[in-house]
């Protein structure tokens, strides 16, 4: 007698595995290209948020100013792509010593409470990314944070605005980067 290989139960198991499967795997070849929502939904996606806005301390005079500040949107792909490091809960990028994700202010206006005309502050970098922003005491500067990653000049550095005159200037003497911090601890 010839030995049995194949008994009925194994063979009909493996035809419902192959007719089961076989459907599925040729409608995963179906070509599909990326595909676009609506215009309009792009729009609604793309909007930027609503900007935040600061009313100063009262100045000698006792006016005041309103500083409107400009919200990035989402971050962009290279935004995304930088290093990350995580110490004690915090991430930061090494590259810049500072913070590694968030929203950040990319542009600051004035204006004069309560009916002054509005102005853009000027002498900011060119692709601004501002955080923490402050008034001093008197009402009379602005002190904020600007983050650069240009691979010429990376790190935190401190810049104050002159509200009288809407400028930007940036502190020299005060500045934090990966070299400088590299340097200090040997």
């Amino acid at each position: 007698m010839m030995p049995r290989f194949h008994s009925l139960p194994t063979i009909a198991f493996a035809l419902v595995l192959l007719f089961s499967v076989l459907p599925a795997r040729v409608l995963a070849q179906t070509d599909l290209n990326y595909q676009q929502p609506p215009k309009a939904i792009v729009d609604l996606v793309d909007t930027r948020p609503t900007p935040f806005v600061e009313v100063s301390p009262a100045d000698a005079s006792g006016r005041k100013e309103l500083l409107i500040e400009f919200v990035s949107g989402f971050p962009t792909i290279a935004d995304l792509a930088q290093p990350e490091l995580r110490l004690a809960g915090l991430r930061f990028n090494p590259k810049t010593n500072g913070p590694s994700r968030g929203r950040y202010l990319t542009s600051l206006n004035l204006r004069a409470l309560p009916e002054g005309a509005e102005t853009t502050v000027s002498g900011l970098p060119a692709n601004a990314k501002i955080r923490f922003t402050s008034w001093a005491p008197d009402g009379r500067s602005i002190m904020l944070v600007n983050t650069s990653d240009a691979s010429a000049d990376p790190g935190l550095s401190l810049w104050f605005v002159d509200v009288a005159t809407t400028r930007a200037r940036p502190f020299r003497a005060l500045r934090s980067t990966a070299s400088s911090a590299r340097l200090a601890n040997g």
